[in-house]
């Protein structure tokens, strides 16, 4: 296999991960959306009462939920890094089928895209993570740990199941870092096919040159027949 199908392959293989990694940002905030009536958790605050009821003897009432447009932010990418992951993993599967390979246009085209992704990727990340974060420490208060808060009663919310939140965003979290991974390994891989096109395109202008000088030469050379 030559190295042009080698990049190729090394491409598809991180293409169709980051598919599968995809799903795992999209669908848990989806649910994590819908558990929470619709409001966002990422960065969300609340004060603490004491309660008799709660499990844990204190309920929380949320002063503030994180923006909408912050949830909706990690949704889109999983969408967006979905649709254009199963694009590449075709097309560059029928390049592999066909023994072909693609146009420098296209690797360059392919390489501006997948920079763009891996930047955004890599903000929609650091968004779920901090975000996390952040409402973790508002929970931790008077609850020991995050993930014990998804098994007991404590909100003071009406409509809302806390129950698998810490599972959901880490998964959510997973996804994030593990698919701008795939994208990043994704867009060096497209920007060395991009490199190689160039250089390639510089030996044949270099070959062309080296050409033209010698048939000038040879024609300079040629003897005058009297």
């Amino acid at each position: 296999m030559g190295i042009g199908n080698t990049l190729l392959l090394s491409q598809c293989t991180a293409y169709l991960l980051a598919l599968v990694l995809s799903f795992f940002m999209a669908v848990p905030m989806g649910q994590n959306q819908r558990n929470f009536d619709g409001k966002c958790l990422l960065y969300a605050r609340g004060t603490w009462s004491v309660n008799a009821t709660s499990d844990v003897g204190w309920k929380m009432d949320i002063t503030y939920w994180g923006s909408q447009s912050v949830c909706n932010y990690s949704i889109y990418m999983g969408i967006v890094t979905m649709i254009v992951a199963f694009v590449q993993v075709v097309r560059t599967s029928y390049f592999l089928y066909k023994g072909l390979d693609s146009s420098f246009l296209d690797a360059f085209v392919s390489f501006v895209v997948n920079f763009i992704l891996t930047t955004m990727l890599f903000t929609s990340a650091l968004i779920v993570t901090m975000g996390l974060s952040a409402w973790c420490q508002e929970v931790t208060q008077h609850i020991s740990m995050c993930e014990e808060a998804q098994y007991s009663s404590w909100l003071n919310w009406k409509g809302i199941d806390t129950s698998s939140f810490y599972i959901q965003l880490g998964m959510v979290q997973f996804g994030s870092w593990c698919g701008w991974v795939c994208w990043l390994i994704a867009t060096m891989l497209t920007g060395l096919r991009v490199y190689n096109y160039h250089q390639r395109e510089d030996i044949l202008r270099s070959l062309q040159r080296e050409k033209d000088r010698m048939l000038g030469t040879n024609t300079e050379q040629r003897p005058l027949l009297i």
